[in-house]
């Protein structure tokens, strides 16, 4: 048995997406070469051969969507990491497109932070948090909070972050001086 093409692949199975399209693409492709070879018996006769085939033929496809979308995920991912001014044309052109897309612009506000745009930073996470507050969603409220209280940590701007103005919907936080 030759693993030689098994060793260029083995680094993206890592990847749960690639790693599961990667096995259900193994199964169902064994089990569609085994009937189409008539190695592998038919259960009853007609329905029951057809609703095989269909199993068969739709879970293979299934399997390579997901070891497609593993893979485009871990480019992406590596994009993200390794290539922060090439993610930057694109999530730019992501927000522009769909600029209600509070994902979207959190995802440049960080990459914003991390290639040192802080004032760019600090306004893709302030319309996180509009978008946020506009939804009612909560989680994408405290996310927008948290990253803007970093850009100001980033800064060397401690008392800012505290400053920062709570959603409305938030109650006030407990005063923590001692007494």
């Amino acid at each position: 048995m030759n693993l030689a093409g098994f060793e260029k692949i083995a680094p993206y199975l890592g990847n749960p997406l690639i790693l599961v399209g990667f096995v259900l693409m193994l199964a169902y492709g064994i089990h569609w070469q085994l009937m189409k070879s008539g190695l592998l018996r038919q259960v009853s006769q007609r329905d029951s051969s057809l609703i095989i085939r269909l199993f068969l033929r739709y879970g293979f496809w299934l399997a390579l969507v997901l070891l497609l979308a593993g893979v485009g995920l871990q480019f992406s991912d590596r994009a993200f990491m390794n290539s922060p001014q090439e993610a930057l044309v694109h999530y730019r052109k992501a927000v522009q497109l769909d600029p209600d897309n509070a994902e979207g612009w959190n995802q440049l506000g960080n990459l914003l932070l991390r290639t040192g745009k802080l004032a760019q930073a600090e306004e893709a996470f302030h319309k996180v948090l509009a978008l946020a507050e506009a939804h009612q969603d909560q989680e994408k409220q405290a996310m927008a909070l948290g990253n803007l209280g970093l850009v100001h940590e980033t800064r060397g701007e401690l008392d800012k972050a505290e400053e920062i103005p709570l959603p409305k919907s938030t109650p006030p936080l407990p005063d923590h001086t001692i007494g």
